[in-house]
């Protein structure tokens, strides 16, 4: 500590203290996120301790079940949150088939580690990770050769890391080879994430995302994020993991702890939508179809889709702000309503409209489409990709 800062902590007030104690901790996060840690004295990695690496071991949830274990003995009952209702919580409700009156309605990375992110992630994500306090470093798009080559030349330096990647990038409809990173989860002992938001509804025979698509065991992922709000035709979101995760981050994560439930009405949105996916995995197939169609037709009349796999989300690439408004306009006098994405929501040169495709469109309003698309994107010069 300066000479300075010991004066300002002796003669301030204890708000004074306190935000010149916030303001050195920030600042000394900020220096450790960018300083590795010290080597270990052999050239390969030493070997990485299980704490660093399992989730049932990371330190919060251990202490979170230490204080758990506190609240079991039968004089005392037990953990009271999280118990299932069963039905509307009104001036009672109902768990475990009896009737209560009710009065009830109402970090896991630092400085010390790494995280590794698609640079092509959602910008919720990259905000997270700054956040965080961690070290953040982004890869080229859906490029696990390079994750690889930072693994080997950062993963020792650091105690915790994971790496991150979308199911489907809704950007460019395009979808990570997902077995290749799992592999580099197995051998550089990371934890890897990935956000199911576009995926889920849409990969996989039944739509259960891109762990279906590829094969792969729920637990070849440490931790899986969605959103309610896509094919599941709600609001919200959630997170699904191990028991250590999901313990962990109901006892723990502010953004849980200090927030309500989800609204009833949403609930059983989500709920109605995941069983109508269930019993009916033909839609998905349907989607499928009418998505790999669009981007078959496009790239036929050779309109601009960058790296789309045609599963739902197909972009035609402008790369010009006012050519891609006016473009827009023009395609909602003929009858065809797409939105642009723009600066910052993706590079100048790389703006776009966005196509989502689903389930009901027909091959005559794909087909009708596209030669509509065909017509305004020449008008306003657009050259064959």
């Amino acid at each position: 500590m300066t000479k300075a800062a010991a004066a300002l902590l002796k003669y301030s007030s204890s708000d004074q203290k306190r935000e010149l104690a916030n303001r050195m901790m920030r600042q000394r996060v900020a220096r450790a996120s960018l300083e590795p840690r010290s080597d270990p004295t052999t050239p390969e990695a030493a070997a990485i301790p299980e704490s660093y690496y399992r989730l049932d071991l990371h330190p919060a949830y251990l202490n979170l079940l230490a204080r758990m274990a506190e609240l079991e003995p039968p004089d005392i009952g037990g953990v009271p949150y999280f118990r299932v209702h069963q039905g509307l919580v009104r001036d009672t409700t109902q768990i475990g088939g009896l009737e209560y009156i009710s009065f009830s309605n109402y970090n896991y990375f630092g400085p010390k580690d790494l995280i590794l992110h698609d640079k092509l992630v959602h910008n919720s994500i990259q905000m997270g990770a700054l956040l965080s306090g961690a070290r953040r470093i982004a890869f080229r798009h859906n490029d696990w050769q390079m994750v690889d080559d930072l693994l080997q030349r950062h993963r020792r330096h650091y105690e915790r890391v994971v790496v991150i990647l979308e199911g489907v990038y809704s950007m460019d409809g395009d979808f990570p080879d997902l077995p290749r990173f799992v592999e580099l989860r197995e051998r550089h002992k990371v934890f890897l994430m990935i956000d199911e938001a576009h995926s889920l509804g849409v990969l996989g025979a039944r739509g259960r995302g891109i762990r279906e698509h590829f094969g792969l065991s729920g637990n070849d992922v440490d931790i899986w994020m969605g959103t309610l709000s896509k094919s599941l035709a709600s609001c919200g979101g959630y997170i699904a993991g191990s028991r250590a995760l999901i313990l962990n981050l109901k006892f723990n994560a502010p953004g849980f702890v200090f927030s309500v439930g989800l609204s009833p009405a949403n609930a059983a949105a989500a709920f109605a939508a995941l069983q109508v996916m269930a019993a009916e995995p033909e839609r998905v197939a349907e989607l499928r179809r009418r998505a790999g169609l669009f981007l078959q037709l496009a790239r036929e009349r050779g309109l601009p889709t960058g790296s789309s796999k045609g599963v739902s989300v197909v972009p035609l690439i402008v790369g010009d702000t006012k050519r891609c408004v006016a473009l827009t306009n023009a395609l909602l006098k003929r009858g065809i309503d797409v939105q642009p994405i723009l600066y910052p929501g993706v590079r100048e040169r790389a703006v776009r409209l966005r196509f989502f495709i689903n389930g009901t469109h027909t091959e005559d309003q794909i087909r009708w489409t596209i030669g509509i698309v065909e017509e305004e994107w020449r008008r306003f010069g657009g050259r064959p990709a």
